[in-house]
């Protein structure tokens, strides 16, 4: 999928230093890699949940103990 990048907003984020060490690792443009990251998440986040089941409902192949 291609993102068509919006203006962007400097913003003070703290982040785990080990977390920040593998990204800055990657090579340049971490941070634009970190955004994409983020970007995916929210998008995952964001879509509908097809294959959810209820709380109550039990996973396929296993039996209610009350049925």
């Amino acid at each position: 999928m291609i993102v068509v990048p919006g203006p962007k907003r400097a913003i003070s984020l703290r982040i785990d230093q080990d977390v920040l060490d593998w990204f800055k690792a990657s090579g340049p443009r971490y941070q634009s890699r970190m955004n994409s990251v983020l970007r995916s998440y929210m998008s995952a986040v964001r879509a509908p949940r097809q294959h959810a089941r209820k709380v109550s409902e039990p996973p396929r192949g296993v039996r209610r103990k009350d049925a």
